[in-house]
């Protein structure tokens, strides 16, 4: 049964991979098929639309109606797409190429992939956005000027027509605008609202204490939408600015009712928040004071914030304590290892060391056989054995018995008289391999708690300190 069981999780894991990854592998293509082939299919549709026609608003008009043809109108975040991958993500900031493949969206994919389209046949157009009416739309330059050019709209609408939007029904949609908006070359904002409305400036003081609050985060919404159509329940963001020395800022912006949100602090935050009524061409001043308290995005009041003080201020005390004691212990812990190591390399690691770094030669074992070995005096040997006698301690185990076996009690080498000293040993190249190995990781070591890593990889190898 837990057999069964294991290769029915393993079954299905592996089911859920592979759709995961022919999803995805079919995400990635579309999008890749967008940036290789989406430019080039802008631009040849483009100059098929406009084909021998040099008049620019013909042309315009050509490319809306070959986009009310040819895109489908679709808002949401993720929609069906009737080919693979069959499920699709709305981009936040959409690129043309991808509306292009896709063919899909609301205004704004239709404003920018308009806007890519006319300027593929040589007509400047920027996008245009009204977010907090939600809506977006371009404008071409013709003549030596920016004209209103929505691509949305019916021709005879769609062409300069700016107070479109601002006009009664059925002659317009009756809104009430509050600020417009296209994004430049420097990806700022740069701000048009009066060439579709009258403005008027709002100016926002915000306070705590009675005193003026420098670096206050101030938000103001449009109202409109939410108190014009039941399907937009909250108010839409407009704009963001900070205050000055004085607590002050201002806006400039269409008539319309606002929400005016100000915010000051990062995880302890004060909060206000008013509604204002703008009017045209007049200025209305709006005084806030923060006084909502919220940590972490939770409200709390000033009696539950001086008990949180209470509460946790003994706790961050602990905290602070025992990571001051860690510190130190660990600190201690460095400097002793540090100690620890020197100690090492100077009695035990940096002798032998020297000892062992002759180059090695082919010697005789026995009668029969050579190997390459280190030819060491019988003063060096001696030398050896003594550290090897007086710190084992500093040695890992495999050190330490491999010189107990192979080395402590080995024969001299027989050596033809008047060409060596009178008696050799011949030690092993693996007890070579096992200290340099021992010593270097023990050098490596060293330079890292000293904070010298790098100076480490420069040394030669096997190095000395």
């Amino acid at each position: 049964m837990k057999k069964d069981r294991i290769i029915a999780i393993f079954s299905i894991s592996l089911v859920v991979t592979l759709v995961l990854a022919v999803f995805l592998g079919a995400y990635v293509w579309v999008y890749a098929y967008s940036k290789l082939y989406g430019k080039e299919e802008i631009l040849s549709t483009a100059r098929e639309i406009a084909s021998n026609e040099s008049e620019p608003v013909i042309i315009l008009n050509r490319i809306s109606d070959w986009l009310s043809k040819h895109m489908t109108y679709d808002t949401r975040t993720m929609y069906y797409y009737p080919i693979p991958p069959f499920l699709l993500c709305r981009q936040v900031h959409p690129d043309p190429a991808w509306i292009m493949t896709i063919r899909r969206g609301g205004c704004e994919e239709c404003a920018v992939l308009f806007s890519e389209m006319a300027r593929s046949v040589g007509i400047q157009s920027r996008t245009v956005y009204n977010t907090a009416e939600d809506h977006t739309w371009c404008e071409v330059f013709i003549n030596g000027s920016w004209i209103h050019f929505d691509p949305g709209l019916a021709e005879g609408k769609r062409f300069n027509n700016a107070g479109f939007y601002e006009r009664s029904k059925p002659d317009g949609w009756g809104k009430q605008l509050s600020y417009v908006f296209f994004i430049g070359s420097n990806g700022k904002e740069n701000d048009i609202t009066k060439t579709y409305t009258d403005t008027g400036r709002l100016i926002v003081r915000i306070e705590k204490d009675n005193l003026p609050v420098e670096n206050a985060k101030v938000v103001v919404e449009s109202r409109f939408l939410m108190e014009t159509y039941s399907n937009y329940k909250e108010p839409l963001f407009c704009l963001e600015k900070y205050t000055n020395e004085s607590g002050l800022c201002d806006f400039e912006l269409g008539g319309n009712n606002y929400t005016v949100i100000a915010e000051f602090g990062s995880l302890l935050k004060y909060k206000s928040e008013g509604i204002v009524h703008l009017t045209e061409n007049s200025d209305v001043s709006a005084t806030l004071v923060l006084s909502e308290l919220s940590i972490w995005g939770v409200q709390v009041d000033e009696q539950t914030l001086r008990l949180i003080e209470i509460v946790i201020s003994p706790i961050f005390i602990l905290i602070s304590v025992y990571v001051g004691w860690f510190l130190a212990k660990r600190t201690e812990r460095m400097r002793l290892r540090v100690e620890e190591i020197k100690n090492e390399l100077e009695k035990a690691y940096g002798p032998i060391y020297s000892i062992m770094s002759k180059p090695e030669e082919m010697l005789p074992i026995d009668e029969k056989t050579e190997e390459k070995r280190v030819r060491i005096t019988t003063e060096e040997k001696r030398r050896l054995d003594e550290i090897m006698m007086t710190y084992p301690h500093m040695f890992p185990n495999k050190i330490v018995a491999y010189w107990r076996v192979n080395i402590r009690d080995m024969n001299s080498i027989e050596v033809v008289a008047d060409t060596l000293e009178p008696v050799d040993y011949a030690l092993p190249l693996e007890y070579k391999r096992l200290v340099y190995e021992e010593y270097e990781s023990r050098l490596q070591e060293y330079y890292n708690l000293m904070g010298r890593g790098k100076e480490f990889k420069k040394l030669p190898k096997f190095a000395r300190v």
